[in-house]
């Protein structure tokens, strides 16, 4: 089990943030935030190297996972107790050197993308298209 700060291709100085960083509860929004190295930043993982299904949960309250909120075309991704989450269980694919795919296992088609490259744009889960 390693701590990560997540980026997107399309904006390398950003990082996958928690959008408010009062108290975790289930449904806190994700967002993509620039890389400052705060707890809102950090995200623990099991192993990058390992093709079975885990969960990323946050550094500060590893109670809580990634999430997919399924409404919509793009689900919205948010943190969700880890505990018996279906929608939290992940797959980390490695593509090069330090870059991953991040894609739900139970919704395989669905990975983790950012839907802009400025402070506080929205994450989601998103129907693969090969894009940054």
């Amino acid at each position: 089990m390693a701590t990560y700060t997540l980026s997107p291709l399309s904006a390398p100085s950003r990082s996958l943030n928690i959008a408010s960083s009062a108290s975790i509860t289930n449904g806190t929004q994700v967002n993509i935030y620039t890389t400052s190295g705060s707890n809102d930043q950090n995200w623990v993982v099991d192993s990058l190297t390992s093709t079975s299904r885990q969960y990323i949960k946050h550094f500060s309250n590893q109670a809580y996972a990634l999430n997919a909120y399924r409404v919509g075309t793009n689900w919205n991704c948010t943190l969700y107790k880890a505990a018996g989450n279906a929608d939290g269980s992940l797959i980390i694919t490695k593509v090069s050197t330090g870059v991953y795919t991040i894609r739900l296992s139970k919704h395989s088609n669905r990975y983790l993308t950012a839907e802009g490259n400025t402070n506080s744009a929205n994450v989601s889960w998103q129907a693969y298209t090969g894009a940054a």
